[in-house]
């Protein structure tokens, strides 16, 4: 009898392991493509950094976030646009007038979101702004 117990609970416990697995799937293939800014260009004061690119998948993604850093100034946020939508591709075209008082390095952040609203992805690259 106590092995017929043991045999159903292990049973049951690595059905429900496959099921819990299976249907977990949180890291949809992304393809990242940021065009613009270019990574290492120099942005000189008052420039307008255009932010433009793609992001697609083939499986569901649940939203994204763009977010410039000037990384020379303790990672100071100096812009952030976040999208709360369903999808399988976004198309981003957004813009920052550089304003940094100091020449910086800043890193364009891009994050995909699962349906928990968990950062599932993150792309970056760097580029200059001078004052």
């Amino acid at each position: 009898m106590k092995k017929i117990n043991y045999l159903f609970l292990s049973s049951l416990l690595v059905l429900l392991l496959v099921i819990t697995y299976s249907c977990n799937k949180t890291v949809p293939n992304t393809n990242i493509n940021i065009v613009s800014p270019i990574s290492g260009y120099i942005y000189e004061h008052g420039d307008t950094v255009f932010i433009n690119g793609t992001l697609t998948s083939d499986l569901k993604m649940y939203g994204y976030k763009l977010t410039i850093k000037n990384t020379s100034n303790s990672d100071q946020i100096v812009f952030t646009k976040q999208i709360n939508s369903e999808s399988n591709e976004y198309i981003f075209n957004e813009y920052w007038i550089n304003d940094v008082s100091n020449n910086s390095t800043m890193k364009l952040e891009l994050d995909n979101f699962n349906k928990k609203g968990n950062s599932v992805g993150t792309s970056f690259i760097t580029f200059n702004c001078n004052k």
